[in-house]
């Protein structure tokens, strides 16, 4: 009896094999269209018809694994496809385990993973051009720097801008970035650059040198100079009932400019910020202990007001645009009572 038994599943193998390594007849693209659309129809006396086709999900997105025109095997080969089979599940598994990874012992049921661990979620950011580096093209004392150059100038001085230190201990901390352990000769050229000597020697059109083909010396001027331009730039000290300040910083959709104004009203001192936008996005105004924020989603004109500012503090204006995913970029506002 168990022999044959052994010998009709053989049989069914056999019979199951030669079925999945039968060559298409169509002729035609026609054809092969009703074929695809039309069920298969097997030998009422095969076996194979008791097969259910859930029990080989795990392979439906690897349908050339029994391609017809595949690599034709023999009963002998079906490591072949174990091995196939074996690789499409692991695969599946661990697309699911991604999705819906597994608790901790520790971890009640429920728990939102993405929610409790961020980071281990966040995707990888494709790095985009930065809306703020256009500005290295209005460089006064300093001649247009690499795009990379500039961004590595441009972080530490923003830095500096709540920093309580001396100008030239400004200037040397933000370019000793791309220049590390030069504190010294760094020291010496800020300060010639703080009094203007450097500024009257340098002629912009003829004599200056470019950043790549400067000596080390010179990159070291040109980056105090730029990173000089770039503090007083983002840096706006208003006195109150004085005239309003004005800047402006070039991005890549536009020019962005901003108006400063401390001035007393009726509900107190009030600190007024315009700001003109080349796109939409929004401006935040943070200080201590009070902020103030507004945004549009168009280019145009955005206003903050804070009543009574603490005077001589240092408020941070973050300019944020919705074109691209990027750093904001921070202007400090200082107001300050000054006797009329």
């Amino acid at each position: 009896m168990n022999n044959e038994t052994n010998q009709d599943n053989q049989g069914c193998e056999r019979r199951f094999f030669d079925w999945l390594l039968q060559q298409p007849t169509i002729s035609s693209s026609h054809e092969a269209e009703e074929g695809l659309n039309t069920p298969i129809q097997p030998d009422e006396t095969s076996e194979v018809e008791n097969l259910e086709a859930d029990e080989f999900d795990p392979l439906d997105s690897d349908a050339e694994v029994f391609h017809p025109n595949s690599q034709r095997f023999t009963l002998g080969d079906i490591p072949i496809v174990k091995n196939r089979f074996e690789t499409v599940l692991r695969e599946r598994l661990k697309a699911k385990i991604q999705l819906n990874p597994p608790l901790f012992p520790w971890e009640p049921v429920g728990t939102d993973l993405r929610n409790e661990y961020p980071d281990a979620f966040e995707e990888e950011q494709v790095p985009i051009p930065h809306l703020w580096m256009a500005h290295r093209q209005q460089l006064r004392w300093s001649i247009p720097l690499p795009e990379g150059v500039f961004a590595q100038l441009l972080a530490p001085c923003q830095k500096m801008l709540q920093s309580g230190l001396r100008e030239g201990a400004k200037l040397v901390q933000s370019v000793e970035t791309l220049f590390p352990n030069e504190s010294q000769p760094l020291n010496e050229l800020a300060s010639l650059v703080i009094r203007g000597s450097l500024r009257g020697s340098l002629d912009l059109t003829e004599s200056q040198p470019g950043y790549e083909t400067a000596t080390p010396e010179q990159q070291m001027v040109l980056l105090l100079l730029a990173a000089q331009e770039i503090l007083n730039t983002l840096t706006l000290n208003c006195g109150l009932n004085q005239s309003t300040v004005h800047q402006e910083w070039l991005t890549t959709l536009g020019l962005f400019t901003v108006d400063v104004e401390y001035v007393q009203t009726e509900y107190g001192a009030t600190l007024k910020i315009l700001g003109q936008l080349p796109d939409g996005g929004r401006l935040q105004l943070l200080g201590d202990q009070r902020s103030a924020s507004a945004q549009r989603e168009s280019p145009g004109y955005l206003k903050l007001e804070l009543i009574d500012p603490e005077p001589n503090q240092i408020y941070r204006l973050h300019v944020l645009l919705h074109s691209n995913d990027q750093n904001p970029l921070c202007f400090a506002i200082c107001p300050q009572l000054i006797a009329e």
